[in-house]
């Protein structure tokens, strides 16, 4: 997944575009998940438990309210 991460941000920097690193996260999915930290442009991914989209707030157990 890192690896992902690093060639997603060599190309945002190829076509000139920036992620606002602060306002990305990453959510461990899954009872054995091994929680693995991330980082972007070399700064750490918040992890967290909820997160809302379009209205919609996900948790970590995929329920959605």
């Amino acid at each position: 997944m890192q690896e992902d991460l690093d060639r997603l941000v060599e190309w945002a920097d190829k076509w000139q575009m920036e992620f606002n690193v602060s306002k990305c996260m990453v959510m461990h999915v899954g009872k054995r998940n091994p929680m693995q930290s991330y980082c972007m442009d070399n700064i750490g991914l918040k992890p967290v438990e909820v997160e809302n989209d379009l209205g919609i707030m996900i948790t970590s157990d995929l329920k959605c309210s």
